[in-house]
Order: C-alpha cells, then sequence, then structure tokens
C-alpha cells in the first residue's frame, strides 16, 4: 500500500530536508505495511525487503533464542528506522522486529535507499549520525548490564525510552522491560515498586507512566555496582 501524502515522510530525519518533488519520489517507490500489535513485521535471517521508517506507533527489535528466550535490543518509535545494515550489505534481516502497538511502517526498497544516498549528501550524514548512535547505544547496554544494578537499569530503559519517543507511557509489559534490560520478570518487578515508591513512575491499569525524570536520572546513578 502507499502513503497517501508524501509530506508524512518527514518524521524521519533521513528525508527532512528533501524538496517535495524529492519526497514524492520516495513515496511513489516506497510501500507502508500496517501493522498490528504482536504482528512480526520482521524476521532475524529472513532476507531483506529494505530500510524500514516508523510513521506512527513502535515496534521491538529483538532477538530469539532456540528454546525462545527474548532479549530486546532497543524500541523504535515514530521516525525510528529499522533494518539499515542490510540496505548496504545485501545480508538478511539482523533482528526480529514485532509491533508494539498498532503501527505504520514505511518500506523503503534499498535500490531506493542507495540512490537517495548518491543524490543527497545530507540524507547520507545523517545515516552515519544514525549508526554512530545505534554504536554507542550498543555499548552503554554493555556497560550498563556489567555495572549497573536491575534497578538502575530498568530506570535508563525508562528513562532512554521517554526521551527519544515524547511520550511518558511505556508501551510495554513487565515480561517485555525484564527482556530489555536483562534480568527476572520478579525483580524487575520489584524495582518497579521501588521506583513508585520513589515518585519516579505511576502504574495505572498496568502501563507504566514516567512522572519524573529527574528521579530516573538519579536512579541511574545510584543503581551503579
Amino acid at each position: 500500500m502507499e502513503l497517501m501524502d508524501s509530506e508524512q515522510l518527514r518524521v524521519s530525519s533521513y528525508f527532512l530536508e528533501l524538496t517535495p518533488p524529492e519526497l514524492e519520489w520516495v513515496r511513489r517507490n516506497s510501500r507502508v505495511l500496517h501493522e498490528d500489535r504482536g504482528a512480526v513485521v520482521l524476521l532475524e535471517g529472513a532476507a531483506s525487503p529494505g530500510l524500514l521508517i516508523v510513521l506512527s506507533g513502535s515496534l521491538k527489535v529483538c532477538r530469539i533464542s532456540p528454546i525462545g528466550r527474548e532479549q530486546i535490543l532497543r524500541i523504535a518509535s515514530t521516525g525510528d528506522s529499522l533494518n539499515d545494515v542490510p540496505v548496504f550489505d545485501g545480508g538478511g534481516c539482523p533482528a526480529t522486529v514485532i509491533a508494539v502497538e498498532d503501527s505504520e511502517v514505511l518500506v523503503v526498497p534499498a535500490p531506493v535507499f542507495r540512490e537517495l544516498l548518491v543524490r543527497h549528501t545530507t540524507v547520507a550524514v545523517q545515516l552515519l549520525q544514525t549508526l554512530a548512535a545505534r554504536l554507542r547505544q550498543v555499548t552503554r547496554l554493555a556497560t550498563d548490564l556489567t555495572l549497573m544494578d536491575v534497578e538502575g537499569r530498568v530506570a535508563r530503559a525508562l528513562e532512554v525510552y521517554t526521551r527519544s519517543s515524547g511520550d511518558n507511557r511505556f508501551p510495554m509489559s513487565q515480561s517485555e522491560l525484564a527482556s530489555i534490560v536483562g534480568a527476572r520478570r520478579e525483580v524487575v518487578a520489584r524495582s518497579l515498586k521501588d521506583l513508585e515508591k520513589n515518585g519516579a513512575i505511576v502504574r495505572e491499569h498496568g502501563h507504566v507512566i514516567v512522572a519524573d525524570g529527574e528521579k530516573l536520572n538519579a536512579m541511574q546513578s545510584h543503581g551503579q555496582t
């Protein structure tokens, strides 16, 4: 399905500086997926359909072990890109991507995005910035797992999601949050209870809502081991 309005593409930093005709060219050569909550958008190892841009909603990027254990690598929200690497190396999808809530996703075929990079230096620069940010994220994740206790990692995960998405309502379950921080669900539940007592979060109808970002930041520093 095609995107109806090419101006919607400006949700991605890749397309911010494109002219209306250039946006229209991208729109005509791309397609839109409408995915329900829980739908598998990409499967690790499968042939890559191209670059993905989240137009609305949120998606989790994860690796799943042969016995079904899930490790969530990151949460992608509106404007984020996914599956960037296969656009260039021609390999399969590096991770499984699942819709956390009803979402719309733009699929830009690899040849289309590569041509865009050749035409526009600004898009290439933005891509380098995005990949550099991902590398920093992976480095920080490894550091957090080594040096930060569970409560600190939970606070970090909530703070990062809130800052990147602009939404103070965390859309995932406790089990999924446990997968993000690499801890057991019951330990994460105790950490959430402590964060709520501290006033950093509130829990309503099974959802976690960030109430005080400064307190979340403080809990991250206290959580270092």
